[in-house]
């Protein structure tokens, strides 16, 4: 067994998974979260080989509980090395925004469909951070900002990420 996926087991074993979740649940998230990171994933054939339904996957991801510790463990699942090289993209992306970089799109395609699950994760953290549920919807009571408040919201964070 390799040491990133000895490590990458740690980091699963650490996170604690709701009470209210059976111990089939949990085992199935680690099954999914691995799965995902194999070539040929698909929700069905996931489904299939673990002998649930997809009606009963996709059910079980309504659930917040579910879905949250579903997100833990991928994202701890994630390389950190791919995390890294989704960051590089990210920031060639909004220099080509500006002007003609190195990076073609060709190349950044290429890249959201090798790391999927790098770009689900980092789109779910973004979500979170202007607090937002995966739907992109408002997570807090009351209510929903205006355009020009998500606009202010997403432009302050841009500018942020440049100082760093």
């Amino acid at each position: 067994m390799s040491n990133v996926h000895q490590q990458s087991k740690k980091l699963v074993a650490a996170i604690e998974p709701p009470e209210k979740l059976t111990d089939q649940q949990v085992q199935l998230v680690k099954n999914f979260a691995q799965a995902r990171m194999e070539e040929g994933f698909s929700i069905g054939s996931f489904c299939q080989n673990n002998s649930i339904s997809t009606k009963t996957w996709y059910g079980w991801k309504e659930d917040a509980d579910f879905m949250e510790y579903l997100n833990q463990v991928q994202d701890s699942m994630l390389p950190e090395d791919a995390v890294k090289a989704y960051e590089n993209i990210k920031k060639k992306v909004i220099e080509l925004a500006g002007k003609q970089g190195s990076t073609s799109i060709k190349e950044v395609q290429l890249f959201n469909e090798m790391f999927p699950a790098v770009v689900e994760s980092d789109r779910r953290k973004q979500l979170e951070e202007l607090g937002l549920d995966v739907n992109g919807k408002e997570k807090k009571a009351g209510r929903t900002p205006t355009p020009e408040e998500r606009k202010a919201r997403l432009l302050s964070k841009l500018k942020g990420k440049e100082d760093e």
